[in-house]
């Protein structure tokens, strides 16, 4: 089926710190053909060459499929082959729906790897992250909460300009946070003047989600409206004990 045939295409794609071995071709009756194996990178790059190739031909202009292909483009030792992935995501992004953030996801992760390790043997030039990042812009989402929520759904947070960290572990994990915490401060904000804080409440609808969000509206001031109105949710029969519980302690 598709689906099948796409995920093993992806498990055969080049991963960083991959490994392999090689193993002896197929013979039958062919005596006078060599079935020794081949492990040469020009042997490599062919092999996942026409891999990508069969992925760029199942692509069906859905989100999922494009955010694996951004995912494999950064990951390909060849340069020939990133440009030519890089090409056909440039050309195939506007297909995605607006609202649907799974490629945006990637190109952010992309952006944040590589650009927290700046000097590392592995990391992309940043002619290259440019591109990501111009794909990253194009498909912010119209909705305003797609567009915040990515900030709420995980503690470990991946900006597109990446962190530098240095030799004081302490003071970067500080510095860390302090970034986190006013980025979804300013986040928060913005969403209260757009949706309310019934909008912002609504988006507590995972455990990871509900923590960060409530800790995080701890931390601003709020009118006795907003929190009367937090309060209240628990008169409701879907009522998301934790979310306020976490606000108030």
């Amino acid at each position: 089926s598709p689906k099948s045939g796409w995920a093993l295409l992806k498990k055969l794609m080049p991963k960083y710190h991959d490994n392999w071995t090689a193993n002896s071709r197929m013979r039958w009756r062919l005596f006078d053909k060599s079935a020794a194996p081949s492990n040469s990178p020009a042997r490599i790059d062919s092999a996942f060459q026409a891999v990508s190739e069969m992925m760029l031909e199942m692509f069906d202009g859905s989100d999922e499929k494009l955010a694996d292909i951004i995912r494999h483009s950064s990951e390909m030792k060849s340069a020939d082959e990133r440009e030519k992935l890089l090409v056909f995501i440039e050309k195939n992004y506007p297909r995605i729906p607006k609202d649907s953030t799974l490629s945006r996801d990637e190109a952010r992760r992309i952006l944040h790897l590589h650009r927290s390790a700046p000097n590392a043997d592995w990391t992309l030039d940043e002619e290259i992250l440019s591109r990501y990042e111009t794909i990253y812009d194009a498909l912010e989402p119209e909705d305003i909460t797609a567009k915040y929520r990515w900030l709420f759904e995980s503690s470990q947070v991946n900006f597109p300009q990446g962190i530098q960290e240095t030799d004081d572990d302490e003071k970067d994990e500080l510095d860390y946070n302090s970034r986190v915490l006013k980025a979804r401060t300013k986040a928060i904000h913005i969403l209260s003047a757009e949706i309310g804080i019934q909008g912002i409440s609504a988006m507590a609808d995972s455990p990871e989600i509900t923590g960060i969000l409530a800790f995080t509206l701890s931390r601003i001031e709020q009118t006795k409206e907003e929190t009367a109105y937090i309060v209240s949710t628990l008169k409701n029969a879907d009522a998301n004990a934790n979310f306020v519980c976490l606000y108030i302690a």
